[in-house]
């Protein structure tokens, strides 16, 4: 793959995650304009940090990318490609969640 295809590829998958981003993050909001507010929520359910809550999340997706990995192929339930929009969108909530810390 040359350069220019990679700078093509990431864009094309970042588009892909903005939509992703614009249709399900509003049911995450928890009936809110905060857009972390699934983790807090969830958090204070369980008694939870939401960063812990984000995390257990996050592995989800990203043992079922290693599984892909593992594999050599798909023998998830859900679409790789869809792994990993998820797991690259919870790193910028996970930024999220650390930038209100600060």
């Amino acid at each position: 793959m040359t350069r220019e295809e990679f700078l093509q590829s990431a864009d094309t998958l970042w588009s892909e995650i903005m939509v992703v981003n614009k249709e399900k993050g509003r049911d995450y909001t928890v009936n809110s304009e905060d857009a972390l507010a699934n983790f807090k929520v969830s958090g204070e359910d369980f008694n939870i940090e939401p960063m812990k809550v984000l995390g257990i999340l996050m592995s989800k997706h990203d043992k079922a990318i290693y599984s892909y990995i593992k594999s050599g192929g798909q023998n998830e339930s859900e679409p790789i490609r869809g792994r990993l929009h998820d797991s690259i969108l919870y790193k910028f909530l996970l930024n999220a969640l650390i930038e209100e810390q600060i």
